[in-house]
């Protein structure tokens, strides 16, 4: 089998992985890390900021998840410290790395930044991955007609002002289904 075919079976796992944070809430049929990621890629093309580069903001939304088709999603309620969860992801990336050398690299490298946040365009996307979430917790309290108000309980500050404006938005929309 070919290294490319070895890496879309692996990556085909991205589609079938439910987001724990989700399962943890007990939402019926909870969206998988591929759709999380499918989602964040979208929204990347709105990085319309002079100062980011859209295709790496693209990139950087479909990479920065990558690694849990082996490591797995881990969230903060798992009891996994934030050094674990990082050996970990980093020795799944790089299986991925050297499974398909050259763009292996790439997906590592591009994960490594998302990491770091060293760049304008990993910093957005980190904002991005945070908006999804409550973006998604508004969606399932429409779709299951749930509260999942620990999500809302606080207002979050992201650091682009477009996902702020975004969340604010989201935040506001909910609460005016709340107050009706």
């Amino acid at each position: 089998m070919s290294s490319e075919l070895s890496f879309a079976l692996l990556i085909g796992k991205l589609k079938q992985l439910r987001r724990r944070g989700w399962i943890r809430d007990n939402v019926p049929n909870p969206e998988s890390d591929g759709d999380h990621m499918y989602r964040m890629a979208i929204l990347s093309f709105f990085a319309d900021d002079e100062s980011l580069d859209v295709s790496r903001v693209i990139q950087l939304s479909l990479a920065h998840d990558m690694c849990e088709a082996i490591s797995g999603d881990v969230t903060p309620f798992d009891g996994v410290s934030r050094e674990d969860k990082f050996k970990a992801e980093s020795s799944a990336m790089q299986t991925i790395a050297e499974m398909v050398p050259g763009v292996g690299d790439k997906f590592q490298k591009l994960w490594l930044e998302y990491e770091s946040q060293s760049t304008a365009e990993a910093i957005f996307v980190h904002d991005l991955d945070k908006f999804d979430m409550y973006l998604q917790a508004f969606e399932y309290e429409q779709l299951h007609n749930i509260k999942l108000d620990r999500f809302f309980e606080k207002r979050h500050i992201f650091h682009t002002e477009k996902v702020q404006r975004w969340y604010d938005e989201v935040v506001s929309l909910r609460n005016s289904k709340i107050s009706s």
